[in-house]
């Protein structure tokens, strides 16, 4: 743990009860993908995170607002959409 975490740790865990505590759990960078896999399965984290899955299952994009809507919502950040267009041309 770097020295400015554990400065704040410090602070903040005595407002926390021992059971908040007891459910807070803090490792070394090199030790987070173990932890991580012992939370959820491979197949549910993105490899990024030591996982095997490649796509978002679908009630995860429901949970995050991800829907058939996002080659719509793309082009509202490509300049493809009249909203940029709008923005990014000075009024006449």
């Amino acid at each position: 743990m770097n020295s400015l975490f554990s400065s704040l740790w410090a602070i903040v865990s005595p407002w926390l009860s021992e059971g908040m505590r007891k459910r807070i759990v803090i490792v070394d960078a090199e030790k987070t993908k173990d932890a991580v896999l012992q939370l959820a399965p491979p197949a549910s984290l993105p490899r990024i995170y030591g996982g095997t899955c490649d796509t978002l299952p679908e009630d995860v994009k429901a949970a995050i607002g991800i829907d058939g809507n996002e080659a719509r919502l793309r082009g509202m950040y490509d300049g493809a959409s009249s909203l940029v267009a709008a923005v990014s041309s000075p009024p006449s």
